[in-house]
């Protein structure tokens, strides 16, 4: 465990380790890798959902000295069923079944507020079942608040989170808002072959760039704004 991390209750009495008091640079800065400086975003996204309006940054894989690109760097896909929104960007050439990289806005109506902890770890309940309960780690960040980083370093089977892909692993940056009686998350997940969180180096991202999301993920913003069309 590192330090700084405690244990915390998950649903139905399982467990997750989360740092709970640690900055970016605790958690992740193994010596070896410094800060990237980043020209200032000036492109981000909007969208509304469920009467907020989420604003977010550009993926990495965007270059942002070429907005007029951004279409045509990514495909989207977006549903929405009742009380639950789905928003997902991927890079150009890879595919909704087998990608690397993907970003997502995901929304839930729920009619009421609930406390962000209780969102959190049921997140991290239904991510450490689809890991099944083993070659999990959860990192909760001071900076930017309500946000995880997720390590899952194989998945046994499918049949987990929609995205697993067995025999696979994931690294996962996820942020969490309460808005407006809906809970509306941005998220940022690499994949790639089953790694060893112990090594860095068959991780399916580096670290600098892990680093990277989690300096944009500041960026991000939502608003209850009522009834507007979108």
């Amino acid at each position: 465990m590192l330090a700084g991390c405690q244990t915390v209750e998950a649903d139905a009495g399982r467990s997750a380790t989360v740092v709970t008091r640690a900055d970016t640079s605790e958690i992740l800065d193994s010596g070896k890798i410094k800060d990237v400086p980043e020209k200032p975003l000036e492109v981000t996204a909007v969208v509304n959902v469920y009467d907020n309006l989420v604003t977010y940054p550009m993926p990495l894989w965007v270059n942002p000295d070429s907005p007029t690109d951004i279409i045509k760097e990514s495909k989207h896909f977006r549903d929405q069923k009742g009380p639950s929104f789905v928003l997902e960007q991927i890079p150009a050439d890879q595919d909704f079944e087998n990608w690397k990289q993907i970003y997502v806005v995901s929304g839930l109506y729920i009619g009421r507020d609930i406390p962000i902890s209780k969102v959190i770890n049921t997140y991290l309940s239904g991510f450490r079942q689809a890991c099944m309960k083993r070659d999990v780690k959860f990192y909760q960040v001071k900076s930017p608040e309500n946000t995880i980083v997720a390590f899952c370093e194989k998945f046994y089977s499918a049949t987990g989170l929609q995205g697993t892909m067995k025999d696979h692993g994931e690294v996962m940056v996820r942020r969490h808002f309460m808005s407006g009686g809906a809970i509306i998350s941005v998220t940022y997940e690499w994949r790639g072959p089953a790694f060893n969180y112990a090594d860095d180096s068959t991780w399916p991202v580096s670290e600098a760039e892990i680093k990277k999301v989690l300096k944009r993920f500041e960026t991000i913003s939502v608003s209850h704004v009522g009834k507007v069309s979108g």
